[in-house]
Parts: C-alpha cells; structure tokens; sequence
C-alpha cells in the first residue's frame, strides 16, 4: 500500500485565546466572516462556507494560501505546525 506524507504548507493563522484585544486581532484577520463575539464564554462564531462555526478559547484560525479559513484546535494545531 502506498504511503504518503502531506506536503509542508506556509499558513498564516491566528490564535482566539479570549478578550477584547484577542477579539480585535481575530477580527483583522477573518474580516467579514467574524459574526458573533460572547465576552463572558470566551468564544467567536465565525461563517465558513455558509456554516457558523463557534471557536472557543485556544482555537486557531488558519488560512493557507488560495483557501478559505479554517478552525483548527490547539492540539491539531501544535502537531501540525510549527513557527517558520
């Protein structure tokens, strides 16, 4: 069978980790697509292809070259990735 290893991507992607100045940051980088803040829960809904998607605190937004946002967990996200 064969194996195969995904290919590195550069992606940009921004960390919600809760707060008006982590809500602002999110908000520069998502633009439009940012639709619902809860300062008291410490979450975002964001509309993805039609869909609102909640990201709670210590998700990821990521972006990668050509394609649209996507959330990514902490934990997906640190096994994934890693600073260039």
């Amino acid at each position: 069978m064969p194996i195969f290893r995904k290919k590195p991507a550069r992606v940009t992607a921004v960390q919600f980790v809760g707060g008006r100045e982590s809500y602002e940051e999110l908000k520069r980088f998502v633009g439009d697509i940012l639709k619902t803040w809860n300062i008291h829960h410490d979450w975002v809904v964001l509309r993805i292809k039609q869909n609102d998607l909640q990201l709670s605190r210590g998700d990821w937004v990521v972006k990668e070259k050509g394609k649209d946002f996507y959330i990514c967990s902490s934990n997906s996200f640190n096994e994934d990735f890693e600073p260039v």
